[in-house]
């Protein structure tokens, strides 16, 4: 009988294993992550003819305008007019150097220093005209031009050019490629050509050859030595030693037939870029062609040329832009129906085959090629839905289930364990080997202990002294401790003797821990996710509590993954969160996952992860290029590297190579800014400290510090950027030298005194008489002011209106200094709650700019409200407010097509037309500074209901030549940054400040700065107007407005916790009948 069973289920598993060979389900692909980029972003122009990506890791794009630069950030390389006529090729030599085929020539760029050589048709170039360049094995560069083949040798310096008359099929040569044999092949407008230098033998294909048409635009040698040939009818593919030639046109799958571009990738598929179809995508392995339009995150579908990135990231230079796919660095992974079904656990074994559990489709496995699915059907389970998965030290593969008890595959076949063996209950929620070989299960009435050695079973129960009967997870250190996340009964530390029992009373974030949501870090630490309150960390002491305060994504936790990088991996509701000790980071559907509630997560040996949600399977292999981060501006003053040392009112730049700087007063604001190739810069995130003065790193995605009132001494300011992949720039520092200040004794009416000799005694005896006179007067000012105050009714504060005063301006001054020192040279996007001050703060902006001195600027601000402006007056209402008040600067007003046009009619060109005018009108000739307009826009959230094309317009403003002299503050309540990306104004144009509500010293700075020397507040009642306030100044001022009511009817000059309980009676009375 025993014999006959293990028969069966023998048979069973084969049947399974035989099913899916027979039956392959393959994993698939979704389109993944599109990134566009055009004019608007930086690129010089959008047709863009080539890319490559140098040695540094830094984009090249060749355009019909020049050359753009990118490393996150664009820039253009200037005063170099070759490059200007159009750039059609780019080449990079061993040495660093890049060479650009141009419609002017050639051109030699070296980008460490910006020289470059030109070389013309008066040098020996076949023709100005550059289509294509390549390198042989010896060094020398090859030119492709529309009157033949130019060969440079830099060594020499000598040229030889071929044409028809040697060899060419045609003087048109679009195309170099260098086989592995050093063979030369020359894709032409009459077919191809090869050129092997050795022998000094050429030869020609053509139509009657195999080739598919004769114009040829690019040819690529793939890892086999096949050479294919992208035509304008189709792509041929040929194979040099067996002389077999294969075409394929839109009947094979290719998207379309005129082909401009190849590229084979790292993992041997095949690139083609169309005229008109996009991208066509063909695996050789298995013959299957996939198109990418524009339906699918192209940007046009016209594509001139095709580059690979270092992480696999492939960029596409068509005519409309450049387009940048990321989605090979995260994959949507269908496995049969998987792709919808909820995954419960996940499990990587030594043979790296990945196992999926489900919760109502069985257990899967991967082996790399096919997927085997095993089931209660076939006898490998006792139940469909698999709660937990482990692999013990022997290899053997354990797999609990809800409802079927626990089933063992030991690479042969299946073995179920349940209640009759002396499992606790057939739900197993958790599994994990102790370090002397036995296997313990978490259930839903307790954890049962196993010894494989002997097959005996014992349960820790409530009974044993376990908190409560469900085990959720099951963490087992080195030393055999067993710890037992419980349901709803806090955690359980077991010894071998005894639990000891931790709760939220001892710190727990939450007494329920999430089914198998635990891990162990490098140190020996226990990470247990709640259902509830976030993540708990036991450092070997205490506990630790981490929520989504903290950065966590949401306080319900699924999974967690200690990863081989020691960073922590966190499934949540609301995404998978990572933390590196440092910063946190969460992935969301928007990044690549099939769902947001992420359930399992495993890691393969070359740090990629596997990872279950809800609704399917994703894989995601994170990029590891590193951003960089750089100082722009000190105190306003732009840090150039190549400068030398820059003298300024307060601080003094030394020369890049030390880096140093000196602020006289103490005082100093730094701007820097990083960059990265895939993640935009909204997403980066910023580390810096001060070394001296705060020693821990601290996190931020602003782009300034501002250091006030540095005491006497030297400082070390470091900044760095870490991308959304968790790789870090090197820091950027700078050393700052506060020099001590002379020792001064501040005089009333005479100023500081030196403290020397006789000088400090005469100051001081000068002091002692003049203080008795001003002592008397300002006593008796002081008795006379609260008097005076309370018959005239005196009360400052402001209730429904924004501060317009700057005197009465409290709280945020520090944040208004900010502003101003990222007002000189950016914009900036102001957002947060209503009524949380956003209004106040753009009229004090306004406030600082008229008073502001700037060497540089002459600053005018212009406040305008735009809420309720429909769209089709925006860009008048705009210039109606820009006019009334810049008129007051004028000497003449220029003529305006504002003055002539019907106000419907007025739009973007027109605004900008007479902005032009405008501001060159402003330009006095008596002041050298240039005016630069500040418009302070508020309730921008009108936007949202604009139509795309407007938010586009207003983008194109600020890109003008003339953006330098034109800045902006915007305040809205849910300022969209996602209005399209690209035609969005703020994309990566603003810096980003959210408004928080004040914090109690801020808000007690509002209740008693504006009555001092007037009023005095009891401590009780500044306390209740904190609290009933909850930051929000609006409220704060109510409160105080009415307080001082009610203590001016008292007849008081002392502010009572009596008068603001009044006040609060009397703003509840409001609300409720509001």
């Amino acid at each position: 009988m025993f014999l006959w069973r293990r028969f069966l289920i023998f048979l069973s598993a084969l049947c399974v294993i035989l099913v899916s060979v027979s039956l392959p389900v393959s994993a698939q692909t979704e389109a993944g992550q599109w990134r566009p980029f055009t004019s608007s972003d930086g690129l010089v122009d959008n047709a863009v003819n080539a890319v490559l990506q140098d040695h540094r890791g830094v984009m090249w794009f060749g355009t019909n305008a020049g050359v753009s630069r990118f490393d996150g950030i664009f820039t253009t390389i200037q005063d170099i007019p070759a490059l200007q006529s159009g750039v059609l090729a780019i080449h990079e030599t061993p040495d660093g150097a890049l060479w650009f085929g141009a419609n002017a020539g050639v051109v030699r760029y070296m980008p460490e220093n910006g020289e470059a050589q030109v070389f013309t048709h008066a040098d020996g170039l076949a023709s100005d005209q550059v289509l294509a360049i390549a390198e042989d094995g010896q060094g020398r560069l090859w030119f492709g031009t529309t009157a033949g083949v130019s060969q440079y040798d830099p060594g020499t310096g000598a040229w030889t050019t071929f044409t028809t008359a040697d060899g060419l099929s045609h003087d048109v040569v679009n195309v170099i490629a260098v086989s592995t044999d050093q063979t030369l092949w020359f894709g032409t407008e009459g077919g191809v050509t090869w050129y092997n230098p050795t022998k000094g033998q050429w030869g020609q294909f053509g139509r009657e050859e195999g080739l598919a048409g004769d114009r040829v635009f690019d040819i690529q040698v793939d890892k086999t030595g096949n050479l294919w040939f992208g035509t304008d009818n189709g792509i041929t593919r040929y194979h040099p030693f067996s002389g077999r030639w294969r075409t394929f046109t839109v009947a094979d799958g290719l998207s379309a037939n005129f082909v401009w571009s190849i590229l084979e990738d790292t993992q041997g598929h095949l690139w083609f870029g169309t005229n008109s179809g996009g991208v066509s995508h063909y695996d050789p392995s298995t013959g299957k062609w996939e198109a990418w339009t524009t339906d699918k995150g192209l940007i046009a579908n016209f594509v001139r040329d095709i580059w690979e990135d270092r992480d696999g990231g492939l960029w596409f230079a068509t005519l409309g832009g450049v387009s940048l796919y990321t989605g090979r660095s995260w994959r949507t992974v269908h496995v049969g129906g998987l792709a919808t079904v909820d995954i419960t656990a996940l499990l990587l074994d030594r043979h790296q085959r990945l196992w999926v559990a489900t919760n109502n489709r069985g257990l899967w496995l991967y082996d790399g090629a096919t997927w085997m699915q095993f089931s209660a059907g076939n006898g490998a389970l006792g139940s469909n839905s698999v709660w937990s998965l482990y692999e013990d030290a022997e290899g053997n593969i354990w797999a609990g289930t809800g409802g079927g008890g626990v089933s063992l595959w030991d690479g042969q076949r299946w073995r179920i364990f349940t209640k009759r063996d002396g499992l606790a209950e057939n739900y197993v929620t958790s599994i994990r080997q102790a370090p002397d070989g036995t296997m313990w299960f978490g259930t839903t009435q307790g954890a049962s202990r196993f010894d494989p050695k002997t097959g005996e079973w014992w349960t820790l129960d409530q009974e044993a002294g376990l908190p409560g009967p469900r085990v959720n997870a099951i963490a087992i250190t080195p030393e055999g401790e067993v710890w037992l996340g419980t349901h709803e009964h806090g955690i359980c530390r077991y010894d071998g003797t005894q639990c000891h029992v931790f709760t939220m009373q001892d710190g727990l974030a939450d007494d329920g821990v999430a089914t198998g949501a635990v891990t162990m870090d490098n140190m020996g630490g226990l990470w247990f996710g709640h259902w509830r309150g976030g993540i708990s960390h036991w450092n070997g002491e205490t506990w630790e509590r981490i929520g989504t305060v903290d950065g966590l994504a949401a306080d319900r936790v699924y999974s967690l993954y200690w990863a081989s990088d020691n960073s922590l991996w966190a499934g949540t509701l609301g995404g998978l969160s990572r933390y590196d000790g440092r910063s946190w980071q969460t992935y969301t559907r928007l990044n690549g996952l099939p769902s947001n509630e992420v359930t399992a997560i495993a890691e393969d040996p070359d740090g990629a992860f596997w990872l279950g949600t809800i609704s399917g399977l994703a894989w995601h292999r994170p990029e590891h290029s590193s951003p960089w981060v750089k100082i722009r501006t000190i105190n306003g003053r732009v840090a150039d590297a190549n400068s030398p040392s820059i003298p300024l009112d307060d601080v003094t730049i030394a020369p890049p190579d030390s880096r140093r700087v000196k602020a006289i007063d103490g005082n100093i604001s730094i701007v820097y800014r990083g960059g990265d190739l895939w993640t935009d810069p909204s997403d980066l995130l910023y580390l810096y400290r001060l070394k001296g003065r705060e020693d821990s790193w601290q996190v931020t995605r602003e782009q300034l510090r501002v250091y006030e009132g540095l005491e006497p001494g030297e400082y070390i300011f470091e900044v760095m950027v870490r991308d959304l992949d968790f790789n870090y720039s090197r820091p950027e520092r700078l050393t700052i030298e506060v020099p001590k200040q002379p020792f001064t004794v501040n005089v009333p009416f005479l100023g500081p005194i030196s403290a020397t000799g006789f000088g400090v005694l005469f100051a001081i005896a000068m002091m002692a008489v003049l203080g008795l006179g001003y002592g008397g007067v300002t006593y008796y000012n002081a008795r006379s002011r609260p008097r005076q105050a309370i018959e005239r009714k005196f009360n400052p504060y402001i209730s429904g209106e924004p501060i317009r005063r700057a005197d009465m301006f409290f709280g945020r001054e520090e944040l208004l200094r900010r502003i101003l020192h990222v007002l000189h040279s950016n914009s900036i996007m102001i957002h947060g709650e209503r009524r949380i001050g956003k209004t106040t703060m753009l009229h004090q902006i306004a406030n600082q700019l008229r008073e502001t001195n700037d060497p540089e600027y002459r600053y005018i601000p212009i406040y305008m409200d735009l809420e309720g402006t429909p769209q089709e007056v925006f860009f008048h209402t705009l210039m109606e407010e820009i006019i009334a008040e810049t008129e007051p600067h004028l000497s003449e007003r220029p003529r305006l097509q504002f003055d002539e046009m019907p106000l419907e009619e007025y739009g973007d060109r027109e605004f900008t037309t007479d902005l032009r005018k405008l501001l060159a009108a402003l330009n006095d000739e008596r002041d050298p500074r240039e005016v630069r307009l500040i418009l302070l826009m508020d309730e921008m959230d009108i936007m949202n209901s604009y139509e795309p094309l407007v938010q586009q317009q207003l983008r194109r403003i600020f890109m003008q030549t003339f953006a330098r002299n034109l800045g902006a503050v915007v305040a809205g309540i849910q300022i969209s940054k996602e209005w399209d990306r690209i035609e969005s104004p703020w994309y990566n144009l603003f810096n980003e400040i959210h408004l928080e509500p004040f914090t109690p010293e801020q808000a007690r700075e509002l209740i008693e700065e504006p009555v001092r020397g007037v009023y005095k507040w009891d401590k009780e009642a500044v306390e209740f107007v904190i609290e009933k306030g909850e930051g929000r100044p609006h409220r704060i001022q109510q409160y105080c407005l009415e307080a001082v009511n009610q203590m001016i009817e008292a007849g008081r000059s002392r502010i009572t916790l009596e008068d603001v309980y009044r006040a609060h009676e009397i703003i509840q009375q409001r609300h409720q009948a509001a």
